[in-house]
């Protein structure tokens, strides 16, 4: 795993190498990145579900301007530090330790990119964008990127709508913004 583009093009990343955890591999992040490339610039970018942070901090190394990383696992959580410290990304990230329920609940500010890519088939990205709907965390003109299994069925709520979405083997990756 390794950043892709921007200013830490190249560097790499670690990562836990076990079935707990599934980092978005190159070939899918250079895709999405590829679909939301004018969005990312002074960006303000939630990466739920954050796990090493390679989604939060391609973004950083494409210009967004912060980024806030959640997780709940102390592993995954302890490289994401790791891997923030090797990019230099410190000033402009915020790591949380935390169910990602429990951050939804008591966000302050919405955000212009949110990236959603929790454990497959576990009803997790309903309960997310449900909450992200309801506490108003998505600006008007952003993007929630929300990664799942390609069999996987999500049911979006209905003030967001279908921007785009591609299939990368297994990965389906849905874009959705704000109905106007």
């Amino acid at each position: 795993m390794r950043v892709i583009s921007g200013s830490k093009r190249g560097t790499k990343l670690l990562f836990i190498e076990n079935d707990s955890v599934r980092p978005t591999t190159d070939r899918v992040k250079e895709a999405v990145f590829n679909i939301i490339q004018f969005h990312v610039r002074d960006s303000s970018v939630l990466d739920l579900f954050a796990g090493c942070g390679g989604l939060g901090i391609e973004a950083l190394s494409r210009g967004a301007k912060h980024a806030v990383f959640v997780d709940h696992g102390k592993e995954t959580f302890s490289i994401l530090h790791k891997n923030i410290e090797k990019t230099g990304f410190g000033g402009q990230a915020d790591c949380r330790l935390s169910e990602f329920e429990a951050y939804l609940r008591t966000a302050r500010e919405p955000f212009d990119l949110i990236f959603l890519d929790p454990p497959y088939h576990k009803g997790l990205s309903e309960c997310a964008l449900k909450l992200i709907d309801e506490r108003r965390l998505l600006n008007p003109g952003g993007l929630i990127v929300l990664e799942c299994d390609g069999d996987e069925e999500i049911i979006i709520p209905d003030s967001f709508h279908q921007a785009k979405k591609v299939q990368y083997g297994r990965v389906k990756i849905t874009i959705l913004k704000i109905e106007e």
